[in-house]
């Protein structure tokens, strides 16, 4: 789906997401099925892609599948078996699969008290990852905001279920690091809501981007500017919110911040 819809952001990882695929057996297997509980044990990983949680759940899906697999067909032996659970990592699109995991609770929690939230990232600047959170916030139905920059700022707006599930899928289900990202602020929803879908900063309010003007070349914004442009468009009570953070959480000086 992401090459289909970004193409870009497919061609950023060569249209294939790279990822090892660890598989320790128990000492006696076959005797014994390949699960925890005999020493058996399945990790899946995409360094600088997946994010751990995200990581974690495809790992323990794919644990499940080899077990799968081995009741499936008990008599094959264990190469027809990892020769399966390879082909089940290889046709599975590991982001969206773990993001399946991020969902409204209930229809209750989907249709409840409309709130906004910021979360900080040192930066954003892989195309892939800007692809997938523009593919969830319409899956999921919220507004979001994104200062692709450094440091970089997401706000999303809506029911609190979606918003709940966007924020673990983007924070969690993608890698961040070696500085993590941050809930910072939220608050309920205000007047002056967003468009649904994710916007980026440098293209909705350009006056509040300077082209690759940190310290390092990423894109600077200026969260002031920033909240002046959103009040200017009628979104009073987030530019009021922005113009606080902006003291502490998006505090910056040509990017650079103190963590």
């Amino acid at each position: 789906r992401l090459s289909a819809s970004f193409p870009e952001a497919a061609a950023e990882i060569g249209d294939s997401l790279p990822c090892t695929l660890r598989v320790q057996l128990p000492p006696d297997y076959p005797l014994n099925p390949p699960t925890t509980a005999y020493g058996g044990s399945v990790e899946v990983a995409s360094s600088g892609a997946l994010g751990k949680d995200g990581s974690r759940f495809v790992s323990c899906a794919a644990h499940k599948k080899l077990s799968e697999l081995q009741n499936a067909g008990p008599s094959e032996g264990p190469v027809q078996y990892l020769l399966g659970l390879i082909d089940f990592v290889e046709t599975t699109e590991l982001h969206e699969f773990a993001a399946a995991s991020c969902l409204p609770s209930s229809q209750n929690e989907a249709s409840a008290d409309h709130i906004r939230a910021f979360v900080r990232f040192h930066h954003v600047q892989s195309r892939m990852k800007r692809g997938y959170m523009e593919m969830w916030a319409q899956d999921l139905g919220v507004a979001a905001l994104l200062a692709a920059g450094q440091p970089a700022m997401l706000m999303v707006e809506g029911c609190y279920g979606p918003v709940r599930a966007y924020i673990e899928r983007v924070t969690r289900m993608l890698h961040w690091g070696p500085t993590p990202c941050r809930l910072v602020a939220s608050a309920p929803l205000g007047s002056g809501t967003l468009p649904e879908g994710l916007r980026e900063v440098r293209e909705a309010f350009p006056t509040a981007v300077t082209a690759q003007g940190t310290y390092n070349g990423r894109d600077s914004t200026d969260f002031f500017t920033l909240a002046k442009a959103l009040a200017a468009a009628g979104h009073e009570v987030a530019a009021m919110q922005l113009q606080a953070l902006a003291h502490t959480a998006f505090a910056h000086l040509q990017g650079r911040v103190e963590e």
